[in-house]
């Protein structure tokens, strides 16, 4: 089915919402996280951020090369204001930056440790262990023993 250079741009426009929403996203979860032990982690979120934007500039320049005007409006995204939430959300497999983030550092956790072969593969395992709700037993679990070695 072919579609006119309206509709092409008008799509375009959709995912140039999600890339400004995207970067947006990062610069938050980079903002929350507190302590040096999270350093690394608001770093590689804030470089994120800034591929969005350069993926951004990539999109609005193919809309203008299509005769098109780029949007200035941001998709509305559901932001965390507290890290438990964020994880929970991630665990019950809620799309967005803080899973893609979760799922890259276990991926590399995974592949680090000699459990996946290649880092993709660590990926892979991550992304299933979540998607299938292991990762919110394994989570569960933990949860419950502590309970009942806290009494």
């Amino acid at each position: 089915m072919a579609i006119t250079k309206e509709e092409f741009i008008s799509e375009l426009n959709k995912d140039l919402e999600w890339e400004y929403a995207a970067a947006v996203q990062y610069v938050q979860h980079a903002a929350m996280l507190t302590g040096p032990e999270y350093d690394s982690i608001g770093k590689e979120l804030v470089i994120h951020s800034n591929e969005e934007m350069g993926h951004a500039v990539t999109v609005s320049t193919i809309i203008c090369d299509l005769g098109g005007v780029p949007t200035v409006d941001v998709e509305k995204r559901v932001i965390s204001e507290d890290s438990k939430a964020m994880l929970l959300g991630v665990l019950n497999n809620q799309p967005g930056a803080a899973k893609d983030i979760v799922v890259l550092n276990a991926g590399a956790a995974l592949y680090a440790a000699d459990v996946a072969d290649s880092m993709q593969a660590g990926i892979q395992l991550a992304k299933a262990a979540i998607e299938s709700g292991a990762a919110k037993a394994k989570l569960d679990a933990l949860v419950a023993l502590s309970a009942r070695l806290a009494k």
